[in-house]
């Protein structure tokens, strides 16, 4: 088994060379400095058998980007994303695969420049995923790549995420990690809490893949470095478990490659012209993110990667010092605002007395607790759009929140889709048929059978197998003989009674045009536009129970019956739901009519026995 991460320099001392790898003879951590690139990468070599039914992977990361890029990816020839977590473009949102099976995950207040502790777990039985940062539970899931068994023989890549996995792996520029991993270990259990501590505690390394035995071969610009570390488990205020890293900078081993800022650094010190701009660098190589000239005098903010001067934020060193925070100054430089951002400017710049004011993390995003200064409460938010969760509020001297902020708008929940339901609802019976989801709740378009090893093409909205393209799932989703991803647009599906009436009913005035759920159903509830009445209905041959008619008026939630059960306990009357406008007294044809009514009543062309109506309201 192989394992990749960023890119490669020379050897430190007290290490050894082993099979194209380097066996670390210390604490060590990798850098990824940027600028992007797609031969950035480092590749871990482990001797370890790797083939379980769960696992948990843990790393510590530090990373100033806002767009972080692949941590790490466990690709085999059968499926490049075996494993792997993708952060998404411009958000603190990452995508967790298993399978080629995907969870969003959401990790506020990783972008910040500081060392974290993430943790994630998985296992086959039901799915189920966490993701826990710095000791605390941040996201969880189930249903991901249910029953699956990770392919034995992969390789691991921490940096950039898989496109082609062999000899010659092919990745792309944009997916390359931005700053630093380290501890990088994988178990083929999920480890419980005990475990997690003693993980943390840098005592129980992995037996898949230790980062202390592994043998690593970096490529591109990635560097390894010395990496003394030390790990603070405490609790915070509410008494949750916390975990701190504890890691200096350290200056890079004598061999290894100079970083941009010693580079300029031993260029100016030694053929620099008189007067010429010396940098100042940190202990790790890095830029001083506060630049000083000294023969101007002028001190700027500074990009610690590429050394990049904000020449808006120079300021004489005399004059009483900095303006601009430079430590972070560089994190917002050149992005757009965030929401949170433009909200707070808006309200600062001309907010009303007493208006709310939102507050803001560093990376942009809205606190998971907003607190109203003028009415003192406070109450759980969304990090991304900013909603507050009015049900949440509670004073700022009434003892603390209730809720916990922090996760509580992972849990608010929205209203699962057909997909979703079934997933949860479906019995994992031996020969069992479970769906398999988007990330968006709606079906995949193809659709595999666990049991009988069989794909499908399926359609999105109402998971509809289309039977015919069925093909063993031995030859691969590659090699289906059509395009699952457009096959339900162009495949003639037959209309359900409902569409049926809703193309052919003409909307003349008065015309009644039935509503269809989106699985082409009945939906139980129909109402009338001209009349004002809602009344109960049956879901398969909209039969309309007219002692359930209410006005629209009174709203679907004081109707006397609950309509999704109604029809199941009322005999089906001698009469069918009337498409078109019936006159009061008029004639309705016993059945269902499907087209335009005459003001008299009578449809067009149809013949059918006939029976008297009572006046509908």
């Amino acid at each position: 088994m192989r394992v990749i991460f960023g890119q490669p320099t020379g050897t430190t001392p007290g290490e050894v060379p082993s099979g194209g790898g380097i066996l670390p003879g210390a604490l060590y951590r990798v850098n990824f400095p940027g600028p992007r690139s797609p031969n950035d990468y480092v590749e871990l070599r482990s001797d370890s058998p790797f083939s379980p039914d769960s696992f948990t992977i843990s790393f510590h990361m530090r990373t100033p980007a806002r767009d972080t890029g692949t941590i790490f990816s466990y690709g085999t020839q059968q499926q490049p994303r075996e494993i792997a977590f993708i952060g998404q473009a411009g958000s603190q949102s990452y995508t967790f695969f298993v399978n080629g099976e995907r969870a969003t995950v959401t990790i506020p207040k990783v972008l910040d420049g500081q060392w974290h502790v993430v943790a994630i777990t998985w296992r086959n039985s039901d799915g189920q995923w966490r993701v826990m940062v710095d000791g605390q539970e941040r996201a969880s899931g189930s249903g991901l790549a249910r029953g699956h068994r990770i392919r034995p023989g992969g390789t691991w890549i921490l940096g950039q995420d898989q496109n082609i996995v062999g000899v010659r792996p092919r990745f792309e520029r944009n997916n390359e990690y931005l700053g630093d991993i380290a501890e990088f270990h994988v178990h083929d259990e999920v480890l419980s809490d005990d475990d997690l501590r003693r993980l943390y505690s840098l005592q129980y390394p992995g037996d898949a893949v230790n980062w202390r035995r592994v043998a690593i071969t970096p490529r591109g610009s990635a560097r390894r470095t010395s990496h003394p570390v030390s790990v603070r488990l405490t609790v915070d205020s509410r008494g949750r478990p916390r975990v701190i890293v504890d890691a200096p900078s350290t200056v890079p081993t004598t061999g290894q490659e100079k970083t941009k800022c010693q580079t300029l650094l031993e260029t100016t010190q030694t053929g620099g012209a008189r007067g010429a701009f010396i940098p100042q660098c940190e202990e790790d190589g890095s830029f001083k993110t506060t630049q000083c000239h000294g023969s101007s005098g002028y001190c700027y903010c500074a990009h610690p990667t590429d050394g990049t001067r904000y020449e808006e934020t120079g300021r004489r060193s005399w004059e009483g010092g900095m303006e601009h925070d430079c430590d972070t100054y560089w994190q917002t430089k050149g992005q757009e605002k965030t929401k949170c951002q433009t909200e707070l400017e808006t309200t600062e710049a001309g907010g009303a007395i007493g208006a709310f004011t939102p507050q803001c993390e560093e990376d942009g995003s809205y606190k998971t607790t907003q607190c109203h200064g003028s009415s003192g409460y406070c109450y759980c938010a969304h990090p991304t759009d900013g909603t507050r969760y009015e049900e949440t509020g509670r004073r700022s001297w009434e003892g603390g929140m209730e809720h916990d902020c922090d996760t509580y708008w992972q849990t608010k929940g929205q209203e699962k889709t057909k997909c979703q339901t079934q997933v949860e609802t479906t019995v994992p019976a031996p020969g069992a048929f479970i769906p398999q989801c988007e990330e968006d709740g709606s079906f995949k378009t193809t659709q595999c059978h666990g049991s009988t090893g069989y794909c499908y093409c399926a359609h999105p909205t109402d998971g509809t197998r289309y039977e015919e393209t069925g093909r063993p799932t031995g030859r691969g989703q590659g090699t289906m003989d059509h395009d699952c991803n457009t096959y339900w647009q162009t495949r003639e599906q037959e209309k359900t009674k409902c569409q049926t009436l809703v193309e052919t009913t003409v909307p003349a005035p008065g015309a009644f045009i039935p509503q269809c759920e989106e699985d082409g159903s009945f939906k139980t509830t129909q109402c009338h536009g001209s009349t004002g009445y809602c009344y109960c209905a049956h879901p398969t041959d909209g039969t309309r129970y007219d002692e359930t008619g209410r006005p629209t008026g009174r709203g679907q939630g004081t109707m006397d019956h609950d309509c999704n059960t109604y029809w199941k306990t009322r005999a089906i009357p001698d009469r069918g739901l009337v498409v078109g406008g019936v006159a009061p007294g008029g004639v309705a044809p016993g059945g269902v009519v499907t087209g335009g009514v005459t003001p008299g009543g009578v449809t067009p062309g149809v013949t059918s026995r006939r029976k008297k109506l009572p006046e509908l309201p």
